[in-house]
This record gives C-alpha cells, structure tokens and sequence, in this order.
C-alpha cells in the first residue's frame, strides 16, 4: 500500500496547494503487471483504522458545521480490494447557522445535549437518513466503527 498526499494541481503547472484541492490517496502496487490501483482517493485529513475503516473530514465550508465534526464513513471492501463509501455524519452547528440551506430554522428541540449543535447520520440501514442526532450518537458511532485503534500509513511521494 502506497499513501500518496497530494493536489489537484498536479501537472497544471499551478503550484499552489490550496486546501480545497488538496488530497490523499491510497494505491495498491501490483507487481506482476508492474503498476498501480487506487483504493481510495478523497480530500487531505484521512484517518485509517485496523478493522478497514477510513474517517474523511468534510471541507470546512461544505456545508452547515464550521470546525467540521462532519465526515465520511469508508470501509475496505477485500473484494474489490478498495474502499467504499458506507456513510457520513453531517454537523448542523446551530450558532454558525441558525438555518439551513433551504431555510429551515435550527431544531432545537432535537439539540438534547443543548449545545447548539445536530447530526444527520447515515451508515447503511442501522440509522434513519433525514433524522437529527445528538453529539453522543455521533461519537458513538465513530467509537463503534473506529474501535480507537488508528493507523499509521508511512508517506511515500511517487
């Protein structure tokens, strides 16, 4: 496995390395036919697990939350030797904006840990798309997929 950092920029001739087209990107080195798979490419700040879980923040400006505790869920498919998108948790912080893209107000009448701040998740059947979450259910769907145990991938430029 090859983890490659990386910009959108490559070969443009553009030598800037914003943080909206920066990435990351995993490639699996097949040596009988002398070359490359891409497992999985997507914006700077992956976090990999053991069990085959990949954490990919959101862009900070993607969409409701500021700081961004929103992230896509990825899994290790051994059958497709990839990574595949299995789900996101989406942070709708209530002080940054107090509605949201259609304007539809800030529910806080969900916010159950009242601190201005909600999740939609989404990862496969086990929770219902559209409803709103409190922060526990966020961390603890993190903590149920992560196990805690991250990996250290050893950066190799090509």
């Amino acid at each position: 496995m090859i983890f490659f950092p990386g910009s959108a920029n490559l070969g443009s001739g553009d030598d800037s390395d914003s943080p909206d087209d920066s990435f990351e990107a995993v490639y699996e080195y097949l040596p009988d036919s002398r070359s490359f798979v891409c497992q999985l490419k997507e914006v700077s700040g992956i976090d990999f697990y053991e069990n085959g879980i990949a954490i990919v923040p959101w862009e900070k400006s993607k969409r409701l939350s500021g700081e961004s505790d929103s992230y896509n869920i990825y899994e290790f498919d051994a059958g497709t030797n990839t990574y595949v998108l299995a789900g996101y948790v989406d942070n709708w912080d209530g002080n940054l904006n107090p509605t949201d893209l259609k304007g539809k107000p800030f529910p806080a009448d969900k916010d159950t840990d009242q601190d201005m701040s909600v999740y939609s998740i989404q990862y496969h059947n086990e929770y219902d798309q559209g409803y709103i979450y409190g922060k526990g259910d966020a961390v603890a769907l993190r903590d149920k997929l992560t196990g805690g145990k991250k990996v250290s991938i050893p950066l190799s430029g090509i």
